[in-house]
Order: C-alpha cells, then structure tokens, then sequence
C-alpha cells in the first residue's frame, strides 16, 4: 500500500470556505434552472435539501465537505524565483486554488514568466539563424576551395606530364626493389665517352702520369715507414 506523501495534508480553512461558497452557487444555480423548467416547490425544496446534504453539511459525515475535512490532498505548487522581482508579487498566491483574484495575481505572474520564456526563445532562435547562416557560408567557401585545389592539381598533373616529356623521363625503366635504377638498353639518353673525348681524354692522361710521378716518389717513403714500423715492433 502506498504511503502518504509527508508534504500532503488536509484542506486549511480558506480552501473549505471557497468550497462552501461554490456549493451555494451550484445549489443555486440548480434551484433557479428547476423554477425555469417550472419544477414544484416541493420538489425543488427536496433537490436543495439533498445538494446541501450531499455536498456541504458538516453533520452528514458522508458529505463532500466531511470527507474533505479528512482527506489529505497535495500542497498546490508555489512559485518561488529568489532575486527575481517577480516574486513579491508572486509571495501574494497563497495556496487557495479557489480565490479568483489570487489566481488572477497567479495569471500575471505565470504570463511575465512566459513572456521572459518567449523572448529567450526568440533569441535561441536568432542565434539559431546566424549559426546556419555561418554553416551555409563555410559550405559555399569550402566547396569553392575544393574546386579551387582541383584546378590546381589538374594543372600540376599536366606541367608534370609536360616535364616528363621534354627531360624524357619516360625512357627511363622502373627496376626491382636490389637492381636500382636502369636505362633501357636501346634507347641511351647519351654516348658520351671520356677516353674517347677529345678534349677530356687529354686533361685525364696528365693526370694519370702526374699521379704515377706522386707513387713513384712515396714508395721510398712507404719502405722507411715499413722499417719504422720493424723496429717499433721490436722494440715492443
């Protein structure tokens, strides 16, 4: 079985006369609707006399009102807002749900939140519209930056091309990963020969004989360097 809540408790006296005053009026209502429809007294005095015992006599435990004096209910919400300047006025409802111009006071209350929620809403909703003006901005750029670098690489892809063909690089054949780089056997981008050169075969035979004359002159050197050595092992 559920057990009460702790803030539920039964109906403080302004809520028990608000409802006395709105059985008067419905009894009320009733008898003037049953003197239209041309009801006898009698039997109008008899719907009178059953609405109040029904509803609003304390002496009949059965009745709406009794079983109201008994019967927890739950505490009607309260607005509470701190530093807010609406809430002196909203610390004017009290907890009667039934008082027409506490409820108005309510209304006021309840409207100046709404209206506070609707102007932030507007500016969510601004702020909403320049992110997706943004978005559609940066799509609109990077779209023609990709464009843009595609032009660029298509350029790039036949300047290269280009390059190939007046070095003609395509001569040269792509070998294994030990065999390094090869030319094609019948199709030599130069005979050139230095021994056979005219200019640079001559250069080369002086220098040859001028390196022949510097091992002829070491030798000499080398065999003093072996004796050193001799002796140093020796005398080791």
């Amino acid at each position: 079985m559920n057990q009460p809540r702790h803030d539920w408790q039964p109906s403080n006296e302004v809520v028990l006369n608000s409802m006395s005053t709105i059985f008067s009026i419905a009894i009320s209502k009733t008898v003037t609707k049953a003197i239209k429809d041309n009801v006898p007294r009698d039997k109008r005095h008899q719907i009178s006399k059953q609405l109040s015992s029904s509803w609003s006599q304390e002496s009949n435990p059965e009745s709406f009102r009794s079983r109201l004096l008994v019967t927890s209910l739950p505490s009607p919400p309260k607005i509470t807002s701190g530093n807010d300047p609406l809430s002196n006025e909203a610390a004017l409802v009290s907890n009667n749900a039934l008082n027409g111009q506490e409820l108005l006071a309510k209304q006021r209350v309840l409207d100046a939140y709404h209206a506070e929620e609707l102007r932030q809403l507007d500016h969510l909703k601004n702020y909403l519209s320049d992110l997706e003006s943004d978005l559609a901005r940066d799509q609109a750029k990077l779209e023609q930056y990709s464009k843009s670098n595609q032009d660029v690489l298509s350029s790039w892809s036949a300047e290269e091309n280009t390059m190939k063909q007046d070095l003609q690089l395509d001569q040269f054949v792509e070998a294994g990963e030990d065999e390094g780089i090869s030319l094609a056997e019948d199709e030599l981008i130069s005979h050139f020969d230095p021994n056979t050169d005219a200019d640079i075969g001559g250069r080369l035979e002086q220098l040859q004989s001028h390196l022949r004359d510097i091992l002829d002159k070491s030798a000499s050197l080398r065999s003093f360097n072996d004796q050193v050595e001799s002796v140093y092992n020796v005398l080791d």
